[in-house]
């Protein structure tokens, strides 16, 4: 399901709440070019295209995505980053076994 960017990021927060208990959160990021889904379609490509971001997130069987313009990029971006920041705590850490040095014997 496509949705605005606004009510992305608040179902991804969502999403992040209900995999704290259980569940996986999913997330794609990937470069959207409109021309390249016509058929046949060759198109000179130069340092000044700009192209739209699609993004996808799922969690269980939910799934939605959001189209993001090029001049909202930024905006967005730093939106994500917080959410992820936020969301970091959930994060299990990394079980590390204790090793014990053993002096060299002369």
């Amino acid at each position: 399901m496509l949705v605005d960017n606004n009510s992305f990021l608040t179902q991804v927060t969502r999403f992040f709440e209900k995999s704290k208990t259980s569940g996986t959160v999913y997330l794609n990021m990937k470069r959207f070019d409109h021309e390249a889904k016509k058929k046949g379609s060759t198109i000179e490509v130069t340092e000044e295209t700009e192209y739209s971001t699609l993004v996808r997130a799922s969690c269980g069987n939910a799934k939605i995505s959001t189209l993001v313009q090029p001049n909202d990029f930024e905006k967005f971006l730093d939106a994500y980053g917080n959410i992820m920041k936020v969301q970091m705590d959930a994060l299990k850490k990394k079980e590390r076994k204790k090793v014990k040095k053993t002096k060299p014997t002369a």
